[in-house]
């Protein structure tokens, strides 16, 4: 379901029968009197407000690697308020994948969706940048501030590892409006689930839409003070040059098409088994107690409670 309602902290809504909740379109109207209390013109808001996505049932990469599925389930089933602060963040990436979109570098490929159908369902995903020459997959994450370490978080390399079988394995990308197949065993599949003229010319195709090597996976990471560039890499041992023993070296991190699939597949199931059958996901081991940073940003966290304790009658 979508985002229906914003959190007012206007002292004029919070003295209103409805509490501080307040529907987008009174939202809309309270600002374009420019006479609102908030700190947000009408043309953020409204601009903030677009971005918000109703994804119903869509499982995509994004929706593998989500921290918490008993909220991405809640939120995506039911109608849900949130703060405009809360907004800002995601809505702030948005405009930041905007203009890279805009000034991809030529032959790259920018925001495409590829996509197949495993043996559950469809699954597709849009990697942020693709240099299909150079073999490297980028992702630009917009944080406060930039990590410290030189490794990406956990989550991140999951995701960008989840991409890079996807644009391996996929059986067609969208790309600019229009679709390419990419695997002509699955021709007449893709053209059946798309209903839609697909460009069939596979080896160019692939040769546009995937690289025939892979050298990196690249999380971008930004902040107010720049961009921190961090690899997906791995320590392994590698013998000495001198035969005596040997030595950590760091590789890149890019896992094999068998592991990425299960741990894709895996979640899969888990995902499917709440947004299409509708079950309601446990809570995750991590997010026990309500006491994890991301459950205080959950616009879901109080109906969650109560929903635990009901489960427990």
């Amino acid at each position: 379901m979508p985002l229906t309602e914003i959190l007012c902290a206007s002292p004029k809504y919070r003295r209103s029968e409805s509490g501080f909740k307040v529907t987008l379109g009174a939202c809309l109207d309270c600002a374009h009197t420019r006479e609102n209390d908030c700190h947000f013109t009408y043309e953020l808001l409204s601009s903030m407000y677009a971005t918000v996505q109703d994804r119903g049932s869509r499982i995509s990469t994004t929706t593998l690697t989500a921290k918490c599925m008993r909220s991405e389930f809640l939120k995506r089933t039911e109608e849900y308020a949130e703060k405009p602060e809360s907004i800002w963040a995601s809505f702030r990436g948005t405009m930041y994948h905007g203009q890279l979109e805009k000034f991809a570098a030529p032959g790259s490929i920018e925001e495409a969706r590829y996509g197949l159908i495993t043996e559950h369902g469809p699954l597709t995903g849009s990697p942020d940048l693709l240099d299909v020459r150079m073999g490297i997959l980028y992702d630009y994450k917009v944080t406060k501030e930039v990590p410290r370490f030189n490794y990406p978080w956990d989550d991140h390399i999951s995701q960008m590892n989840i991409n890079r079988w996807l644009v391996d394995n996929s059986w067609w990308v969208e790309y600019h409006g229009e679709y390419f197949l990419l695997d002509p065993s699955k021709e007449q599949q893709v053209l059946e689930h798309l209903d839609a003229f697909v460009n069939t010319n596979t080896r160019e195709n692939i040769a546009k839409f995937r690289p025939a090597m892979w050298n990196e996976l690249v999380v971008v990471y930004m902040d107010d003070k720049g961009p921190k560039p961090i690899a997906c890499t791995k320590s392994i041992d590698v013998p000495k040059v001198d035969g005596s023993g040997t030595k950590k070296q760091r590789v890149p991190d890019i896992w094999s098409d068998d592991y990425a699939s299960k741990f894709i597949l895996d979640r899969y199931v888990k995902a499917k088994d709440a947004l299409e059958a509708g079950n309601l996901p446990a809570i995750p081991e991590a997010f026990t107690g309500w006491n994890h940073p991301l459950c205080g940003f959950c616009p879901k966290k109080q109906e969650c409670i109560n929903l635990y304790f009901k489960e427990r009658k």
